[in-house]
């Protein structure tokens, strides 16, 4: 409001802008009816004209090109004068300012400042308007974060090869110089695992999923201290500085290239999630000056090699992912559902910390070193799992993994290898057996609603199909099944049948509830 947005910042925006109303516009006969509907009442309730995506892309082109940054400057200014209006000297705006606040109604014994009155919130609010405030540099976003020269340092250091895919469930080796429907399956030189799929149901969207097996399960079974993986991913998530470049570099750049980034520790992997576009993005000037910027593949392929070889642990990430995990801890002491569900988890998995939520003292427990030493040991190149599907050419996505990828040393993150507790990958501890007899909990919470939530839980294999004695969910079945053919017992045999017939039983038994429950509501 008071300073505006610079050069830079006007540049990154409005060709952000542009690429997305390109993506709409190249979505646009696969947008639902609902949403298509949706649009043409918000269209009609505000009095404006009803455009298809193109033909709002091409309006947006034409609005852009003849944008000024004082123009912007100025609505900037209108919008925020309600607020800057408040220092005295400032022009302010028409019209009255509404302030709300969501805070306790009284004082609370362990945090008597928690509650606020009428003043105090407009006296916070007056003395942080009158606070001067400095205009904002233009940070430098980079145009791609591996440069031409780095890329064949690395090609010629690290010679990326292909090597076929090879399973261990029965499943054809697939080659290493072929493309296979649906999936072309291979492993890279230094053995990363990788698959990539077309899939055009989303026009120039792509999404890509690293895996790395352990989770929760490794900070056990390697030894790490309680909730390091877990707390040490988040602050990644938080963090995102790069070799050379800052976290604010690197945020704008996944920005500007319409990236999105979640990452996550479950019990059994730690995952990586990335959505972005595959066309040309970070571009420059319009219509004929227009400069293309890379792909929005080529850029999630940039982030992925610097999080594995350059990624900067930083203190000020690890103090927002701890402040997270406590407040997502006690929220859930004050939810009726949440504080009953971990009541049961805790029972029936005989108080394991692997499936409870990480309370207070041991998140503030996790040191930046070992959120860094538990993740890090997860990413190493053998262990990796890279998954791409999206609308793009096959054969364009498997250079690009090859080059940004297949370079990356086979010995890289070795140094966070735990020593003496090698295990493989894919060895899961079991699922804790249940004590027997069974109990009844009872658990009583005060709630803004008289009402009340009732569970029933029992013993369950895990989502591979493994039990805590060690049996498998298909050894159980095909030996209560004399007469099962040899294709029943094929497709028994695969990963993942366990985890598909304990979805459509959980499916089957929700639904039976929720009929028997609605059909006797009184």
């Amino acid at each position: 409001g008071l300073h505006g947005v610079t050069p830079g910042e006007m540049e990154r925006y409005a060709s952000a802008l542009l690429t997305d109303a390109e993506q709409l516009a190249a979505q646009g006969d696969m947008i639902s009816h609902s949403d298509q509907l949706a649009y043409l009442m918000e269209t009609v309730a505000n009095g404006h004209t009803f455009m298809s995506a193109e033909q709002s892309y091409a309006a947006t082109e034409a609005a852009l090109i003849t944008l000024t940054l004082e123009e912007v400057n100025e609505a900037a200014a209108e919008l925020c004068a309600h607020i800057t209006g408040l220092k005295e000297g400032e022009a302010t705006s028409n019209g009255v300012v509404v302030a709300v606040a969501c805070a306790p109604k009284s004082a609370d014994k362990l945090d008597p400042a928690a509650a606020v009155d009428e003043g105090e919130l407009c006296a916070a609010i007056r003395e942080a308007c009158a606070v001067d405030v400095e205009p904002v540099e233009d940070v430098v976003v980079p145009q791609t974060l591996v440069t031409e020269e780095e890329l064949e340092r690395a090609m010629k250091d690290h010679p990326p090869t292909w090597e076929g895919g090879h399973f261990t469930d029965g499943t054809p080796d697939t080659p290493s110089d072929r493309i296979t429907r649906p999936f072309t399956l291979r492993r890279l030189g230094n053995g990363m695992r990788v698959g990539v799929a077309q899939n055009t149901a989303e026009s120039q969207r792509g999404h890509l999923r690293l895996v790395a097996p352990g989770g929760r399960d490794a900070e056990k079974r390697l030894g790490f201290k309680s909730g390091a993986l877990a707390v040490g991913a988040r602050a990644m998530q938080e963090g995102g500085s790069f070799g050379r470049f800052t976290r604010e570099q690197v945020e704008l750049f996944a920005v500007d290239h319409l990236i999105m980034v979640e990452i996550n520790c479950n019990e059994e992997a730690l995952t990586m999630d990335f959505v972005f576009p595959t066309t040309n993005v970070g571009n420059t000037g319009y219509g004929d000056e227009k400069q293309l910027g890379i792909t929005g593949t080529e850029s999630v392929l940039q982030i992925v090699r610097e999080i594995l070889v350059e990624f900067n642990w930083e203190e000020d990430a690890l103090g927002r992912s701890k402040q997270s995990y406590r407040t997502a801890h006690e929220s859930l002491g004050k939810s009726l559902e949440g504080k009953s569900t971990e009541m049961i988890m805790e029972a029936v998995a005989s108080g394991d910390e692997r499936f409870l939520s990480i309370d207070v003292d041991t998140v503030n427990a996790v040191t930046l070193e070992d959120a860094k030493s538990a993740v890090m040991s997860q990413l190493m190149p053998s262990d990796i799992e890279i998954s791409v599907s999206g609308d793009f050419v096959v054969n364009d996505v498997l250079d690009m993994i090859l080059k940004y990828l297949g370079t990356v040393p086979a010995n890289a993150n070795s140094e966070y290898k735990v020593e003496g507790k090698e295990t493989s990958s894919t060895d899961f501890s079991g699922v804790p057996a249940l004590k027997l007899p069974g109990k009844h909990l009872d658990l009583e919470l005060e709630d803004s609603d008289p009402r009340a939530v009732a569970y029933v839980a029992g013993a369950a294999p895990n989502g591979w199909g493994f039990l805590a004695d060690g049996s498998t969910v298909a050894k159980r079945v095909s030996d209560a099944d004399k007469r099962a053919s040899d294709y029943d017992k094929q497709r028994r045999a695969h990963p993942l049948f366990a985890n598909a017939a304990l979805s459509l039983v959980s499916e089957i038994a929700n639904r039976r509830l929720f009929s028997t429950v609605r059909e006797r509501k009184q």
